[in-house]
């Protein structure tokens, strides 16, 4: 065993991006279910709601990963 730190090889901005957005779009469906099945009806329009948590959660985890894999390059880039 060296000891050498881990892989200094960046990640991939984009790459971690697009999977939190994924992510957030799997739990924003999850929301949508119990919204739609388990929860009383809000007294404002219940679409709109879910299409505006759908677009937040999926920009919001989006951004989130990106900015740990802007973080974490910047840490770790070659002197």
């Amino acid at each position: 065993m060296s000891n050498t730190p881990g892989s200094r090889k960046p990640w991939n901005t984009t790459s971690f991006a697009l999977c939190c957005a994924a992510l957030g779009f799997v739990l924003s469906i999850e929301h949508a279910y119990v919204h739609a099945f388990w929860s009383q009806a809000q007294e404002d329009d219940l679409i709109g709601h879910i299409l505006w948590t759908f677009v937040a959660r999926t920009v919001a985890g989006a951004a989130l990963l990106a900015a740990v894999a802007v973080i974490r390059n910047w840490l770790v880039r070659k002197p």
